[in-house]
């Protein structure tokens, strides 16, 4: 389940994990832009997982993924500290639903489910399955 729950938080870091700024400690210059040492900068964890210099295909969902190295959580001082716990919740979760739902499977072409989008988040509307 490791590399299973690995790829889906690589696939859908959501919005919710952009809304916290982070401040350049120094200054640097990003293509034509120019960051001052202090301001603030809100990088898209999303892009970053996606970024076609780091996975191959990356809209592509592949639970076989390796390496995969998905910023979902942050990084460094600013790695989520529940990371562990979301990943073993969700581990325990999809274990759970394939032992109790065997033939667990959509009933939809992954590409035609309907999506929300708000600021702080995004995801499915419904996903129809059948078992």
């Amino acid at each position: 389940m490791a590399p299973a729950v690995d790829e889906v938080l690589r696939r859908q870091t959501g919005r919710n994990a952009e809304i916290m700024p982070r401040f350049a400690h120094v200054d640097v210059r990003l293509g034509d832009v120019e960051v001052r040492a202090g301001e603030p900068v809100l990088a898209s964890l999303e892009a970053a997982n996606h970024d076609p210099a780091r996975f191959s295909e990356p809209h592509r969902f592949d639970i076989t993924r390796r390496p995969n190295p998905r910023l979902s959580f942050g990084y460094g001082p600013h790695h989520c500290l529940g990371a562990a716990l979301a990943r073993i919740e969700l581990q325990v979760v999809f274990a759970g639903l394939t032992a109790q739902f065997p033939g667990l499977r959509l009933t939809a072409s992954p590409d035609q489910l309907p999506w929300r989008t708000v600021f702080a988040d995004s995801g499915p509307q419904h996903v129809p399955v059948a078992w």
